[in-house]
């Protein structure tokens, strides 16, 4: 077996005007045997936009119990994607850092910061007021 050398095309020298260049989402395939290189290097496939929830920044997602719901936080405003592509807006999630979110099939928890938000079918997204 022949070892594939990988690319080492990313490199940064001190000096930007002699070189800077970062190789990314490429990946190496076998040249035919034969070829004057071993190898060539392959761009992955690329994704498309499937839904725009907000305006961003994205704070937080989270994919919730057996119905496989999707829930984002974008800005300061809480958005379930459902798989047509369609955009509801739960309700508003205070605060510009990190959401964490975590579920027990049907209630969604947010945490931001020193606040926390319960959010199910039943009942709309409540800033929990328990200290």
């Amino acid at each position: 077996m022949i070892p594939i050398q990988f690319s080492t095309q990313t490199y940064e020298s001190r000096s930007k005007p002699l070189s800077a260049q970062q190789l990314v989402n490429y990946y190496p395939e076998r040249a035919p045997q034969g070829s004057e290189a071993q190898f060539g290097l392959m761009p992955t496939p690329g994704l498309n936009d499937f839904v725009t929830a907000g305006s961003g920044p994205i704070r937080g997602m989270h994919r919730m119990g057996r119905d496989g719901s999707l829930f984002s936080v974008s800005a300061d405003t809480l958005y379930r994607l459902d798989s047509n592509g369609s955009t509801f807006s739960v309700g508003t999630v205070l605060g510009s850092g990190p959401v964490k979110m975590a579920d027990n099939g049907t209630q969604l928890l947010l945490i931001t910061g020193f606040k926390g938000y319960l959010h199910s079918d039943a009942s709309p997204l409540a800033l929990i007021a328990d200290t």
